[in-house]
């Protein structure tokens, strides 16, 4: 069984990886979206994943500075 901290460790990292990922993956519909509709909800998209970046460096034990 896995102590808190390894856990919260795991998943931290899983949880930047899919971040991460989707912010890649907004940034190809951004570039190859075939509507302006389609690459302005990719902007916003994109503006989501990098709040939820934020937070996981504030819930980050590793970083004290944002919260």
């Amino acid at each position: 069984m896995m102590s808190a901290p390894d856990l919260m460790s795991l998943a931290l990292g899983i949880a930047f990886i899919s971040l991460a990922v989707a912010q890649l993956m907004c940034m190809i519909r951004l570039v190859l979206g075939p509507s302006t509709g389609d690459r302005i909800l990719a902007l916003d998209t994109m503006v989501i994943n990098a709040l939820g970046l934020v937070i996981l460096l504030g819930i980050s034990p590793r970083c004290a500075d944002l919260f």
